[in-house]
């Protein structure tokens, strides 16, 4: 039993659970197209089954036998200043608004938590809006790296150095990539541009993609690039700044911002500092 008398129970990925997850997200967010495909059973299937750096961990509450919160992280892994870190990436928290106002989520994250350092997991980091953020920095210990930056431009964004010291970058291999690539709600576009694999997704502007590069040392399969007149949308933080061809997006055309942040599960990992994060829209679920 859990928080006043609900059950408190780790997720589960089988057929049934995962319609069940598909309902209750779905009945929780906006009845938006893109929430639809985002939480249609096929996409948490992906997300939560086939990742292969591992299946999602999570907890469910129930009052008696109805869902009424759930929260899930997914596995990741990150190449930290002292070499790879096994992390959890925070993604899909919901509960029933009825059901709100009664430490639900923070239970539910809590257990995820422990459950993972006892797994060994080194770290947790998210994207947390205006809303959520001071929850994780408040309740669940989280710290805030940085605000992350929102830009369009019709150039090009490298990935880091090698010669940089970073302390945070996502680590993609082929089957990461090509899984990420596959996303059921918003299939990426991967091509090959002078040395760089170049990731481009659709977003909800028309004209506009989502876009990220990776060292070319990640290959996966390869399909057409967006055509480059398209605007790019760079989402995410960049430690050796981003080209003058790119702009920041006027306040009244921007969502709600969105914080990059970070929690240590063992005590020799530290938060890292917001000049050594390599961070686009490929490391976390907003395309």
């Amino acid at each position: 039993m859990g928080v006043q008398g609900m059950k408190i129970l780790p997720i589960h990925l089988d057929a049934e659970h995962l319609a069940l997850y598909s309902a209750f997200l779905k009945n929780c967010f906006p009845d938006t197209p893109s929430n639809r495909r985002k939480f249609s059973v096929a996409s948490l299937t992906w997300f939560y089954k086939d990742n292969p750096d591992g299946m999602a961990l999570g907890f469910d509450a129930f009052d008696e036998n109805q869902l009424v919160a759930h929260y899930v992280c997914i596995p990741t892994s990150i190449l930290g200043s002292a070499g790879p870190l096994k992390a959890l990436l925070s993604v899909n928290t919901a509960t029933l608004p009825q059901f709100q106002g009664r430490g639900l989520f923070t239970q539910l994250a809590q257990n995820t938590f422990e459950a993972a350092r006892q797994l060994g997991f080194d770290c947790v980091y998210g994207v947390a809006n205006k809303n959520s953020t001071p929850v994780f920095l408040q309740k669940l210990g989280f710290s805030l790296v940085a605000p992350l930056q929102a830009m369009l431009g019709i150039g090009r964004l490298k990935p880091p150095r090698s010669d940089l010291p970073m302390q945070f970058q996502r680590s993609w291999n082929p089957s990461s990539l090509t899984w990420r690539c596959a996303n059921p709600a918003s299939p990426l576009s991967a091509s090959k541009q002078l040395g760089s694999r170049v990731l481009m997704a659709p977003t909800e502007f028309p004209g506009i993609c989502a876009y990220a590069e990776l060292s070319d040392n990640t290959a996966s399969k390869s399909s057409p690039c967006c055509i480059s007149l398209k605007l790019k949308l760079v989402l995410g933080m960049f430690p050796q700044g981003v080209p003058l061809s790119f702009f920041k997006i006027p306040n009244f055309l921007k969502p709600a911002p969105l914080n990059f942040i970070f929690k240590s599960l063992q005590p020799a990992v530290l938060v890292p500092n917001r000049d050594a994060v390599y961070f686009t829209f490929l490391d976390f679920d907003a395309y």
